[in-house]
């Protein structure tokens, strides 16, 4: 073998390795916008025996359980107001009695409208979360979450996460 073909042997082994790296690259940069959505299975925080009843936030109730949900954007580009069609609104089979945020990141700005039961992410910068909280009244239930993006790929269920139920939730 002379030294022109292994220099052209070495010179396709280096510009190939270059497309790779710029294909690898050009992935890596694609702006993308993934809202990972995680929940607890419900908590039972009021348990009552008997025929007693306790008031809680102006509701009467048997019992009450809370569960705890995680809005994560997991992609790398800012999830805005204007990428949801509607906002992330919370059903469930017993009356929802409180919703609020149990913890966020102090630049993550997400509004709760407790009277509607929906959840409004005005911006989640890339790695930033939320964690929410639903009390409702009814045992061990968790609440129904309705997401609706304008992309299907933009919003997923954690299913791998331990401690995450996406039984009694849609994605549209």
């Amino acid at each position: 073998m002379t030294v022109d073909r292994v220099l052209a042997l070495i010179a396709i082994i280096i510009g190939l390795l270059g497309v790779i790296l710029a294909y690898y690259f050009y992935r890596k940069s694609i702006l993308t916008k993934v809202l990972g959505i995680a929940y607890t299975a419900a908590i039972p925080v009021v348990t009552v025996a008997g025929n007693r009843k306790v008031t809680y936030s102006g509701h009467e109730l048997n019992s009450l359980s809370r569960t705890l949900i995680l809005l994560w954007n997991r992609g790398t580009s800012p999830i805005e107001l204007s990428d949801f069609v509607e906002p992330i609104k919370f059903t469930a089979t017993g009356s929802i009695v409180e919703l609020g945020t149990f913890e966020k990141d102090p630049t993550a700005d997400i509004n709760i409208n407790t009277d509607t039961k929906a959840v409004n992410v005005t911006l989640l910068r890339p790695g930033e979360a939320a964690i929410l909280y639903v009390d409702i009244a009814d045992a061990n239930v968790p609440p129904n979450i309705h997401v609706q993006m304008k992309s299907a790929e933009m919003s997923t269920f954690l299913t791998n996460y331990r401690g995450s139920y996406p039984l009694f939730a849609t994605i549209v």
